[in-house]
């Protein structure tokens, strides 16, 4: 959850980028940034968060509780 959250705060600033931002009439980042930010973290970066925390927990003593 968390570095999908960091994902998606990247990603709305790279998307803004181009409105704020421009290089001799040229945005320097494209608006497409936060899908691609977000989908790439989404399934992949967070799934292996989760893997990695489950597997945190089952080591420790599976403590679920919050």
């Amino acid at each position: 959850m968390g570095i999908t959250a960091a994902a998606l705060a990247v990603g709305i600033e790279l998307g803004l980028q181009p409105v704020l931002s421009l290089q001799n009439g040229h945005p320097l980042y494209s608006p497409v940034a936060t899908p691609a930010m977000l989908l790439s973290h989404a399934f992949g970066a967070s799934l292996v968060e989760a893997l990695i925390t489950a597997l945190w927990e089952v080591a420790n003593g599976g403590c679920w509780s919050i």
